[in-house]
């Protein structure tokens, strides 16, 4: 996917699929780029600057323990708790930090048992809740891939879709 140059020299550390990007600097995006039927779950405290983001596949790790000890970012639950872990560990606080969702992409054909983008938002959901987080915005659940930007400084935090150059902002009304 291309990116403007402007926003190409901003990400210096996008989370990888499955995987997690923290930054304290005022001047960077931390980003998860084409989520599907994941989600990408990003937190800000905009109080201490810092950001974390999270791009993860799976909705429950109670399906493979091991691998959430190993690798918790594949899953919803584990990757949502150590990303707030991790956010703590950085001077944030539960009770300033803003959360966007995005993802969960729909798939064309896919039976009930298979949703498995409305399972990955729902779990997000509800470990969001668990941990006493709200979600300021989402855009979720429809049948595009989406990039989520958060930027660390002032700005507000942005989607695009994949294949499209037009931005929408998440403002927090």
């Amino acid at each position: 996917m291309s990116l403007p140059a402007e926003i190409e020299e901003l990400i210096t550390n996008p989370a990888r699929i499955a995987g997690f990007a923290f930054s304290t600097c005022h001047s960077e995006v931390v980003v998860a780029l084409s989520v599907g039927t994941g989600v990408a779950v990003g937190m800000i405290d905009r109080t201490k600057k810092v950001a974390g983001i999270l791009h993860t596949l799976l909705p429950d790790s109670g399906t493979d323990p091991m691998r959430r000890r190993v690798r918790p970012g594949l899953f919803v639950d584990s990757g949502i708790e150590h990303l707030l872990d991790e956010m703590k560990k950085r001077g944030a606080r539960s009770e300033r930090i803003e959360t966007y969702l995005v993802g969960g992409a729909l798939v064309l054909g896919a039976t009930n048992e298979l949703k498995i983008g409305q399972r990955n938002c729902d779990a997000a959901k509800e470990t969001l809740e668990k941990l006493g987080l709200k979600t300021f915005k989402e855009l979720t659940q429809d049948y595009a891939n989406r990039s989520l930007f958060l930027p660390v400084g002032d700005q507000s935090p942005w989607v695009t879709v994949t294949g499209k150059e037009e931005r929408t902002v998440l403002c927090n009304d």
